[in-house]
């Protein structure tokens, strides 16, 4: 049983990311929305961004329904790995480089032009990186 729903032995079922990741029964307030504020403690999160996280009643974040790297027996080898590097990656950009969008782009065009099939194909996302003078 998933839910109401009876699945036969031998079907597999799927839950697209995108969505779940979307989901406001799961992350909201504003869940098509970047707020990595929304991963911090309650109380940090509010001294960032007060306006956005209006009362406790409001604000819904489920951790367990994050999951980039699939979930269960079968979910990615690799999976601490990639944390891992993803966060080196991350650290070097912001300290080397500023980023913008390229003049004139419209950053929701980017949610817009985004496909999720059983694979999300994503839309151009023209940024412009300059190396900084000063490192953070």
């Amino acid at each position: 049983m998933i839910g109401p729903y009876f699945l036969p032995e031998g079907n597999n079922a799927f839950i697209p990311t995108y969505s779940i990741h979307r989901d406001p029964r799961c992350f909201s307030p504003l869940p098509d929305t970047f707020v990595p504020e929304r991963w911090l403690s309650e109380e940090t999160r509010m001294r960032h961004e007060p306006k956005v996280f209006v009362s406790k009643n409001e604000y819904i974040h489920n951790t367990t329904a994050f999951t980039p790297f699939s979930f269960g027996p079968t979910n990615c080898v690799g999976k601490n790995l990639a944390y891992l590097e993803m966060r080196i990656a991350v650290a070097m950009v912001v300290q080397n480089l500023d980023m913008k969008f390229e003049e004139g782009y419209n950053p929701e065009k980017w949610y817009t032009d985004m496909l999720d099939y059983f694979v999300t194909q994503r839309g151009a996302l023209p940024t412009v990186l300059t190396p900084r003078k000063e490192k953070v």
